[in-house]
């Protein structure tokens, strides 16, 4: 998708839906979904003959800013997980 785009991949997401052999040869086609002033939407999708093996969805560009960082905090602060109680988990049968 990059050597379609011309773009960096900001992050991508595959879906693994099947297998290819060693033997078997992996087609890929890449589609430019969306293509914008700063960001690509683009998708691939891995096949063998009819049979889709892998899909990917990625954004590539980006976005010059002036600025950069993180300035979310989490709140609230909250126990660690060994320091909860155990929490009952009941089924119903019928």
């Amino acid at each position: 998708m990059e050597g379609t785009s011309g773009r960096e991949c900001v992050w991508a997401t595959a879906q693994y839906l099947s297998y290819a052999k060693p033997s078997d040869v992996v087609d890929i086609d890449v589609t430019t979904a969306v293509d914008g002033h700063q960001i690509t939407r683009a998708r691939a999708v891995c096949h063998v003959a009819d049979r889709e093996i892998l899909t990917v969805n990625a954004a590539l560009g980006n976005r010059p800013m002036e600025h950069s960082g993180q300035w979310q905090t989490m709140s609230p602060d909250l126990p660690r997980p060994e320091d909860c109680p155990p929490q009952l988990h009941y089924c119903e049968s019928s």
